[in-house]
């Protein structure tokens, strides 16, 4: 980022009952840049409100796209 390089990453996420994420690399480009790395960062200091069925919060799929550019 710092260099001007810019990126994309998707992650696959699951919203957990508490609103957290936990989520994996779907795809990252350009990779070995560190921008894999960041969105992790940036999902783990997310917090969502949950989906919730039957009056209870649930865990459910989620998927993240994170965007990096340059500027």
């Amino acid at each position: 980022f710092m260099r001007g390089v810019e990126g994309r990453v998707e992650l696959a996420c699951f919203v957990e009952t508490d609103g957290r994420l936990s989520c994996e690399i779907e795809s990252e480009t350009p990779q070995g840049q560190g921008f894999g790395d960041a969105a992790l960062a940036l999902a783990r200091a997310h917090v969502m409100r949950p989906a919730v069925e039957n009056g209870a919060p649930v865990r459910a799929r989620y998927r993240m796209i994170v965007p990096f550019t340059a500027g």
